[in-house]
């Protein structure tokens, strides 16, 4: 009954071989605390008191290879001295497996006694061989072998040869090799045993030995593996045997082997040592792709010390391993090694805070301030006040509008945001330099009116570095994005005020600050509403007021802050004051200073309506001015910079703006160049521009039939018939497509064109079909 209860036990929990060994899928489970195991001792003491059941006993025994490995050898002892009848090898493998896991390798001894050898499966005379290697009784191992059925299995035999390969014994590894090993018939050998041989004598450096073994597995049928070919290139680089690393590497591609660090590991010295660092670059790529190994740092760290050595410093880039190499690097780097040096250093583990300040002085010092920004991203520990120093020296180099300067900012505000309360003044004041500096300071507005703790200090020291950076929009965004409870603290209203005069900033008055604070919480339509109902008259306060919604235009990309919306409520409100040139001036200056990935501006509808709008309210005077300012120049450059970014709506609104302007060139610039494009609203203010040009009949010819025929009734209809465009083809192109009802409808519009009729073939041959002749 036992031994039934002990196979379906073993069935319930496989047990799954690994290289020869005997393993258990139950070590993959964590340790459970002290408490569980002080339980599972009191359980086996109440149990010892009495005969367990099998199950009983079974069940412990399988609690104690999960949960406390140091009970087991209790347990297994009494299971033996309670079931004489036997207890199945699997049953034992699975125990010292369980053993083995815990590195009790004297109680695996004990649990195979000598005398037991022979009567033991060989998957627990493998147990044992290697708990007698890794206590160097390698004698004692040799002895349990020879006693047990098992002595020639070519594995276990080649376990003696590891062992004795550790400890050098040259002899007694080309001993056991001679008699135990080459001489098994072909099928005794296995992938395992060879393996195991070729680690051996690569530890020995015996080169031609592993050559000559290569060639007997060969001839044995196996096939070489990574670990095999790893080993034989690792042997060859110990000893610089250059010829021989070369051959082998020749021969790497041919043999198909699965990827694996190990191999990718040995690859990579051998083409150090052959100075072949153009091939690096794809082995460090394969490595990067397979799961992490615990040598890969140490092999990184040689080859980017070899490559720096040779001067190859895209391979130094690539192969950065440890801080230490970082500034021999990056003091050699391109722009183009960036990448590199981002993906390495993504991977290190445990740096402190002080390590990661180190790098971003040492990339800004080789001035690649880029690279020290996104290193700054990279640091997953809190910044402190050494760090930001350093973050706030590479915004010092880079535009606002890099790609790495948003993110920059934002973390900078998060960090501010979930630890204002606990962050020294020195820490806020840096944070909110750097946002200052990208001409990001809504990112500081954001953590001012969100609802935490710590709002008046932070007000405060956002406040004294907008006066000491001299940003009046930056000090007015803090202010105004603080809580009315905030603001009304005499500091605050000491320090802004004294900051406003200091600056020449005009007091704005309640009802503007007012809308600037619906502005910045992003409520455009009551901002607008409040601001149809309270306009500004006064030149100085609107002045201010529209130089806090948008900076100064400057060729500095930094304008690009300025979000959309924003841009978009400042031309509404200059609409709204009739003040239509200035919003057209805001208009060019958004088209210039808006950066996108087309490297031009396309404008949406509702700019476009928007400039309409005001060059719609331009008086006479106004129009000529326009023309010697930048926006027909600019509308012309953006278009003619990448025209097939622009849609058909956008060259719409642009043909609209160029007849408003008296510009027949850009209108007819942005005309769509495929024909079927057109509509008819299209084609008369092609007509419109191109009576100016002088080109009416060219454009006219262009459009498509149809268009051509709708354009002349409305002429008819509107009494317009002498200043019709005149094309000779229109009723014969009419014929030619079979339309014979247009031409019916059009000759009686088109008279002095009848003539042309008598002579189409498919005229005479439709009036035939109504009218046959008599003959």
């Amino acid at each position: 009954m036992m031994l039934r209860m002990m196979a379906a036990l073993v069935r319930r929990r496989r047990v799954s071989h690994c290289h020869g060994s005997v393993r258990t899928a139950l070590f993959s489970m964590k340790k459970t605390s002290s408490s569980l195991d002080n339980t599972l001792h009191e359980e086996w003491r109440q149990m010892q008191s009495s005969l367990p059941s099998v199950d009983e006993a079974l069940r412990m025994w399988e609690r104690s290879c999960t949960e406390d490995v140091d009970l087991l050898p209790q347990v297994w002892r009494t299971l033996e001295a309670h079931y004489p009848e036997g207890i199945p090898q699997v049953l034992l493998a699975s125990t010292l497996a369980a053993l083995w896991s815990k590195r009790k390798f004297t109680d695996i001894i004990a649990m195979a006694p000598l005398a037991t050898a022979s009567t033991l499966s060989s998957d627990v005379v493998d147990f044992v061989v290697r708990a007698h290697c890794a206590q160097n009784d390698i004698q004692g191992a040799e002895t349990f072998l020879a006693a047990s059925s098992h002595a020639s299995n070519m594995t276990l035999q080649s376990r003696l040869v590891l062992a004795y390969a550790s400890q050098r014994d040259i002899s007694r590894v080309k001993s056991i090799i001679l008699q135990h090993i080459v001489e098994q018939p072909t099928h005794m050998w296995n992938a395992q045993s060879c393996r195991n041989v070729m680690s051996a004598l690569g530890q020995l450096r015996d080169v031609p030995s592993m050559f000559e073994f290569l060639r007997r597995m060969t001839d044995r049928g196996v096939e070489a593996d990574c670990f095999i070919v790893a080993s034989l290139l690792e042997a060859c680089v110990a000893t610089a045997n250059a010829a021989d690393a070369t051959r082998v590497l020749a021969n790497v591609p041919a043999l198909n082997l699965a990827p694996h660090p190990t191999l990718c590991h040995a690859v990579l010295r051998a083409h150090v040592l052959l100075g072949h660092f153009q091939a690096i670059p794809s082995v460090l790529d394969e490595l990067h792709m397979l799961p992490p190994h615990p040598s890969t740092p140490r092999i990184l760290r040689h080859v980017c010390s070899a490559a720096i050595e040779a001067q190859h410093y895209d391979v130094a880039c690539a192969s950065l391993a440890s801080p230490d190499q970082f500034p021999h690097v990056v003091q050699h780097a391109s722009p183009r090694d960036v990448p590199a040096i981002v993906q390495a250093v993504s991977s290190w583990k445990s740096l402190t805070t002080a390590q990661w300040t180190s790098l971003l002085h040492d990339a800004s010092q080789a001035g690649h301030f880029d690279l020290a920004l996104q290193l700054f991203l990279l640091c997953p520990a809190p910044p402190d006040a050494s760090m930001l120093a350093a973050v706030d020296y590479a915004c010092q180099h880079v535009h606002a509008s890099s790609p790495v300067a948003a993110a920059v900012a934002s973390k900078c505000a998060n960090h501010l945001k979930t630890s204002s309360s606990l962050l020294t003044s020195t820490r806020v004041a840096l944070v909110t330099i750097i946002c200052i500096r990208l001409n990001l300071p809504h990112l500081i507005a954001q953590v001012l009116s969100s609802p935490s703790t710590g709002k008046l200090e932070l007000l405060v020291t956002g406040l004294q570095v907008a006066h000491k950076r001299r940003d009046k929009r930056a000090l007015r965004t803090f202010y105004l994005a603080a809580p009315p409870s905030v603001r009304v603290d005499p500091r605050v209203h000491q320090i802004f005020h004294a900051s406003s005069a200091d600056m020449d900033m005009p007091i704005l008055p309640p009802s503007v600050n007012k809308v600037l604070g619906l502005v910045q919480a992003k409520d455009y339509r009551k901002a607008i509403a409040h601001l149809t109902r309270h306009p500004i008259h006064h030149p100085a306060t609107w002045d201010a007021f529209l130089s806090h919604l948008v900076p100064p235009l400057d060729p500095d990309p930094r304008c690009a802050a300025t979000t959309p919306a924003e841009w978009s409520f400042a031309i509404d409100a200059c609409l709204l004051h009739n003040r239509n040139v200035q919003a057209i001036d805001l208009f060019v200056g958004r088209m210039l200073s808006t950066p996108t990935h087309r490297s031009v501006f396309v404008p949406k509808p509702t700019a476009l309506l928007q400039l309409e709008t005001a060059c719609r309210r331009l008086s006479v005077a106004e129009q000529r001015h326009l023309h010697t300012t930048k926006l027909l120049q600019v509308l012309m450059d953006q278009f003619a910079a990448c025209p097939r970014a622009f849609p058909v709506s956008a060259r719409v609104g642009l043909m609209r703006v160029g007849l408003l302007l008296r510009s027949p060139q850009l209108t007819l610039l942005v005309l769509p160049e495929k024909c079927h494009q057109w509509d008819f609203t299209m084609l008369k203010m092609v007509i419109t521009a191109a009576s100016e040009t002088h080109q009416v009949e060219e454009m006219f010819r262009k459009a498509p039939a149809s268009l051509q025929i709708k354009l002349l009734r409305e002429y008819r209809r509107r009494g317009q018939w002498k200043e019709a465009p005149v094309n000779m083809d229109v009723l014969p192109r009419l014929l030619d497509a079979g339309a014979f009802g247009d031409v019916l409808r059009l000759r009686t519009m088109l008279p002095v064109h009848v003539h042309h009729l008598q002579s189409h073939d498919r005229w005479n041959e439709f009036l035939d079909t109504l009218a046959p002749q008599i003959p």
